[in-house]
């Protein structure tokens, strides 16, 4: 899995719920990973 690391991926969802489990799974897969709530705030992310 050390290909993983580093690799940077978007959630994008309006369920906080779905949000905390995709980002929880997605890091513990060797990912960084950003959340957000709406494609507002997304599109707005630095």
């Amino acid at each position: 899995m050390q290909q993983l690391k580093g690799i940077k991926i978007l959630v994008v969802d309006d369920e906080q719920s779905i949000l905390q489990f995709l980002e929880l799974g997605l890091q513990n897969e060797g990912f960084e990973v950003q959340t957000a709530q709406d494609g507002i705030t997304a599109i707005t992310l630095p």
